[in-house]
């Protein structure tokens, strides 16, 4: 009788288990590929394939919570619907991606463009909320750093360095930079948010000394967070976005992973260049805005907090602040009065309506740790780390030069399995090859030996930032650089820099930086303070 019950039983269970599952990423691709039968694309429409692989992370519902804020105060549903458990007790997702041609969230990619290659996801369903937003700006905004320095926005080519140290680690008081004497930046024919100067600008060219304690010395000066039109810089010197790695030794994998590479080659086959993420300002009078979290925000990782919302800036790969085409749609805007840096995936904002995946906030005051946010943590980026830092703009291009290391991404085939090295904080279970490929997190650098004087002259800027401070391993998708978009840049990429100007780059001419202990993929986020 028993040997006859146990498999009803285990029938039963089968049975019952699956409508009891909350919705996550991986319920959410799935529903949307049953859902729609595969259109047929023309030649300008290639459709694209990647892997769909569920991870085990606490994801929250997409009904997780609505905020209101009516007269001055907010009140939070309660997150509802049992985790789904797996391996570990977490629930189910999938690894963090991004369009142009680059998510491993889900499995199918149109091609919208053929000279850009911005490739979006199939549309899956979202969470709706409604929040009211009284006059427009949430009533409970983030609280500025005590106190916070409101730099001053300078159009120079070059960040304007400081006599003085380094943030410590952790957050607090930080030196004021340089004011830099400048006039009004000219504001261009599209809506460009532009940092509003709060002090009024001082004749003398130093801050006044600080009454507080010589501060601990850290290895060397490095330059302040620089706001304002042209080149910028988001974190002090010292962190791995500015490192110059040109003399750096290389990794003891780097013969095998070069060699993988070479036989596999970059996705789509070349070395294209993605220039659709924005990356937007905020202002004395843009409103800070809650947002209802959807199954794309994932706890611990995330960060829950209010969203500076620019008036007339656009997500990713799109017009305005709708994700209609519902690709990765980047939120990204720098807070340079509170020195906030706000990267938000999947974001989606119509009317009142603003749903959220993952928000990462970042002080841009701060030195973060090899472990950044948290290790096992993500971002609004596959790898943990900040996006907007690594792209490449116009402006920098026109100047002639990039002074940090760039953002790359690979197929997930092409990024080593369960494990990851720093600055990387994360990985993702989509990522299938084998050990000779690079895992996330690995910064490839450009040979010294490199012709860059073949190449188009602003093809040679970007080359010679790879040569010197490298490219970073940060995403799993098909088109390999990524470039910021020029709508709120100064200078336009249109006779600057083409898609393909750096197709003449092939895996053989990159080498492995140095990349330290390899660490186990477990997906177990542990937030630093």
């Amino acid at each position: 009788m028993r040997a006859l019950r146990l498999p009803l039983l285990l029938a039963g269970v089968c049975l019952a288990a699956s409508p009891a599952r909350p919705q996550g990423l991986g319920d959410k691709a799935a529903q949307a590929k049953a859902a729609r039968t595969q259109k047929a694309r023309s030649a300008e429409s290639r459709v694209y394939t990647s892997e769909d692989l569920v991870e085990t992370k606490t994801a929250v519902p997409a009904a997780a919570a609505t905020e209101s804020a009516v007269g001055g105060v907010r009140t939070t549903g309660a997150a509802t619907g049992a985790a789904t458990t797996g391996m570990g007790g977490l629930a189910a997702r999938v690894g963090m991606g991004r369009s142009g041609g680059a998510s491993d969230h889900v499995g199918r990619f149109r091609v919208h463009d053929a000279n850009s290659l911005l490739l979006t996801r199939e549309r899956r369903p979202r969470g709706r909320g409604t929040i009211s937003f009284p006059g427009g700006v949430d009533p409970a905004p983030v609280p500025a750093p005590t106190p916070a320095p409101a730099p001053m926005p300078g159009p120079g080519p070059r960040p304007v360095p400081t006599p003085a140290p380094s943030p410590a680690p952790t957050p607090g008081p930080s030196p004021a930079p340089t004011p830099t004497p400048a006039p009004t930046p000219t504001p261009g024919p599209t809506p460009r948010p532009t940092p509003s100067p709060t002090p009024s600008p001082s004749p003398s060219p130093t801050p006044s000394p600080s009454p507080s304690p010589t501060p601990t010395p850290s290895p060397s000066p490095s330059p302040s967070p620089s706001p304002g039109p042209g080149p910028r810089q988001y974190f002090p010197g010292n962190t791995p976005w500015y490192e110059d790695v040109s003399n750096a030794p290389l990794d003891p994998d780097s013969a095998k992973v070069i060699a993988f590479l070479s036989r596999v080659g970059w996705g789509l086959g070349r070395m294209q260049i993605d220039f659709s993420i924005e990356v937007m300002d905020r202002t004395a009078s843009t409103p800070d805005l809650s947002f209802q979290r959807t199954g794309d925000f994932f706890e611990p990782d995330c960060d829950f907090a209010p969203v500076p919302v620019p008036p007339g800036g656009a997500l990713e790969g799109e017009n305005g602040y709708q994700c209609a085409s519902d690709g990765d749609c980047h939120l990204i805007v720098a807070d340079w009065q509170r020195l906030r840096l706000y990267e938000m995936w999947r974001a989606n904002i119509v009317g009142s309506s603003f749903d959220g995946g993952c928000l990462a906030v970042w002080d841009m005051t701060r030195v973060y740790p090899g472990s950044g946010r948290g290790e096992q943590c993500t971002s609004a980026d596959a790898a943990g780390y900040p996006i907007a830092p690594l792209l490449f703009s116009a402006d920098e291009v026109q100047a002639g030069a990039i002074q940090h290391a760039i953002r790359f991404i690979l197929p997930n085939a092409r990024i080593r399995r369960g494990e990851y090295v720093h600055p990387a904080t994360h990985g993702t279970g989509a990522a299938s090859g084998p050990s000779d490929a690079p895992p996330y997190g690995t910064r490839l650098r450009l040979r010294k030996d490199f012709p860059v004087d073949t190449l188009p002259p602003g093809a040679r800027v970007v080359a010679r930032a790879m040569q010197r401070f490298g490219m970073l391993l940060a995403d799993g998708g098909n088109v390999a650089l990524t470039a910021q978009s020029d709508r709120f840049t100064q200078a336009k990429w249109a006779g600057l820099l083409g898609p393909l100007d750096l197709n003449a780059l092939k895996p053989s001419d990159f080498e492995m930086v140095a990349a330290g202990p390899r660490i186990p993929l477990t997906l177990d986020c542990v937030r630093n303070p």
